[in-house]
């Protein structure tokens, strides 16, 4: 969203650009490593996962219906959908549908890192 300029995809001298085809910003970062530089090719396949880990794995903390795979899933999925939608409107950064899939994955991570995280707590109350 806010580094889509240094990344190349925003050049509104040519239109405004958008993705609906998936994985092929996903390839396009991988075919061009070199000549992205990996700083900037990671920066938009892992920075947008780990973007969303924090929603993953503060979303089922607020809340215990929150705390269903699918319900971090969706609610991952729709807030991403959001900020790309207000992407393309605004034409502030460049919509992706990449992006919807690597920011779900985040928020899926997060879930995951948040599980861990309570196994975690739970055995150590355990023990107390």
């Amino acid at each position: 969203m806010f580094f889509s300029e240094s990344l190349g995809r925003t050049d509104l001298s040519v239109g405004y650009r958008y993705n609906l085809e998936p994985f092929r910003e996903i390839y396009r970062c991988i075919r061009y490593w070199d000549v992205l530089g990996p700083l900037n090719a990671s920066m938009n396949l892992i920075g947008n996962i780990v973007a969303f880990m924090p929603f993953g794995f503060i979303l089922p903390m607020l809340c215990l219906s929150n705390r269903r795979w699918y319900i971090v899933f969706l609610l991952g999925l729709l807030c991403s959908l959001c900020i790309e939608s207000l992407q393309l409107v605004t034409r502030r950064g460049s919509f992706d549908v990449d992006d919807l899939m690597l920011n779900t994955l985040g928020s899926l991570a997060g879930y995951w890192c948040f599980l861990i995280a309570a196994r975690f707590r739970r055995q150590l109350h355990k023990k107390r």
